[in-house]
């Protein structure tokens, strides 16, 4: 049984973002003093294209108010995509990372999601640009499903040729993600998520009865209402259990999610595309490994 108390990391230096862009022509323009132009422009406009044309759903949870031409330093792209769709568009990320001669350094398996981890030599600089990107079918706490996700795709956004969460979805994914994983609400999102509960009640009230029951949502939405987001992380270990028994009391649904998991995991420990070349560079600081 996990730990509903568990408050395992504090959030420190957390990028802050502002959401509900189609209510802030600033945004853009202010987000450009906090990006760079990434080297991955070309794969990731390829990238986003191909979803469109392959007609799969998905949305780019957070900051992608600059893509594909910059990012955040250090930024990562986080992609939710239908169940369904995932391994269709997992296997679109390698086949255009490598037609645009990108090293896939690093693959990480978990419940719900998969990381991959793309690297670009630039052999005039002698540096090596990489980027983190996170693909999901499904927000998870613990391996047990919170959001739904067909909900947040059919309510999704057209943002800048790109598909973006519903403003009163975007916040919660962020804040109450965080929340369930660490304790404490996102850094940057409290104000988003206070007005995204003022002024898109029903689509934050739809999504959050999804994982926590109409009551809690319900409950959850009106303290945000007032602004009071710190009662709302001291419900965190309510919120928990709401998940845990949600899951629980299905068992036929538990059993597939097990299985599906156990499946997934599997299929990729005897794909091909798992093995390739590893470097480990050892040597003490200012050697010059990097």
């Amino acid at each position: 049984m996990p730990n509903l108390d568990d408050r395992r990391s504090t959030a420190v230096n957390q990028p802050t973002i502002v959401t509900s862009t189609t209510h802030n022509r600033n945004t853009r323009e202010m987000l450009k003093h906090h990006t760079v132009k990434t080297p991955f422009n070309t794969f990731l406009s390829a990238l986003f294209s191909g979803l469109r044309h392959g007609d799969i759903q998905y949305v780019v949870e957070r900051n992608y108010e600059t893509l594909p031409e910059e990012i955040r330093p250090g930024g990562d792209v986080d992609l939710l995509v239908c169940p369904d769709q995932f391994d269709r568009t997992a296997t679109l990320v390698l086949d255009q990372a490598r037609t645009h001669g990108l090293l896939v350094i690093q693959r990480l398996d978990g419940a719900g999601w998969t990381q991959f981890r793309l690297a670009r030599v630039d052999r005039a600089s002698h540096s090596l640009d990489t980027l983190q990107l996170d693909l999901k079918w499904s927000e998870q706490w613990r391996g047990m499903p919170t959001f739904d996700t067909r909900l947040v795709l059919n309510h999704r956004r057209e943002v800048n040729n790109l598909f973006a969460p519903h403003a009163g979805h975007e916040p919660a994914l962020a804040w109450f993600g965080h929340l369930l994983h660490h304790g404490v609400g996102k850094v940057g999102y409290e104000n988003p998520l206070i007005v995204a509960a003022q002024q898109s009640t029903n689509a934050l009230t739809e999504l959050l009865t999804s994982a926590f029951g109409k009551t809690e949502a319900e409950s959850i939405v009106r303290l945000l209402q007032h602004g009071d987001a710190g009662r709302v992380e001291e419900r965190v270990k309510l919120l928990r259990e709401a998940i845990v028994h949600r899951t629980v009391s299905d068992v036929q649904q538990a059993h597939e999610q097990t299985a599906e998991n156990v499946a997934r995991a599997v299929q990729w420990r005897l794909s091909p595309q798992r093995f390739g070349l590893t470097l480990a560079l050892i040597g003490p600081d200012g050697c010059g490994k990097s």
